[in-house]
Parts: C-alpha cells; sequence; structure tokens
C-alpha cells in the first residue's frame, strides 16, 4: 500500500486568465516570469487605488466645503428673516398702540 502511495503522481491544476496549467508542466523561468507580471499588475492597481482615494477624497473635500457654505447662507437667511419679522411685529405694535391713542 505504501509502494503504492509513493508511485502516484499528483497532478494540481491552476486556473488563471482563462487557461489552466498543471503544476507538473509550470517551468521555474515562467513561474518567475509569471509571478513578476502580477507584482506588476498588482502595483499598478495600488496606484490606481491611491489615485482613485485621492480623487474621492478631492470630492469630498469639495462637497464638505459646499455644505457649509450652503449651512452658512441658510443661517444667514434666517436671521435675516427673523430680523424682518421682528421689525414688523415691532411696526405692527406701535401701528396698534397709535390706533389705541387715537
Amino acid at each position: 500500500m505504501r509502494s503504492n502511495s509513493i508511485l502516484m503522481i499528483i497532478n494540481i491544476v491552476v486556473y488563471f486568465y482563462s487557461w489552466s496549467l498543471l503544476i507538473s508542466s509550470i517551468s521555474e523561468p515562467f513561474w518567475e516570469e509569471y509571478t513578476d507580471e502580477n507584482i506588476k499588475n498588482a502595483e499598478a492597481q495600488r496606484l490606481n487605488a491611491v489615485q482613485l482615494r485621492n480623487v474621492i477624497d478631492g470630492i469630498l473635500k469639495k462637497l464638505v466645503a459646499d455644505m457649509k457654505q450652503a449651512v452658512e447662507k441658510t443661517r444667514r437667511s434666517f436671521d435675516r428673516r427673523i430680523f424682518e419679522s421682528k421689525q414688523a411685529k415691532q411696526k405692527l405694535e406701535d401701528q396698534l398702540r397709535d390706533v389705541k391713542l387715537k
């Protein structure tokens, strides 16, 4: 039984891209080339991710600045409207007092 297990050859299939290879058929130079290419692709993807992160960061910073500006404009509008309402109330109260005095 033991001699049979030693004589068995295990073929492992590796899938990458759209084709498969038997591990036993892969040479060391091919594997080095494939690994180097994989490292280059990974670095390119990392750089793309960094660029995308920078673009998103810029968009978010602009969005925050725009939202702060909108909040400030809204606050000023409310303050102006409150001031106008208080002035109108005061004017109506003055007119009411004048009418009561007559």
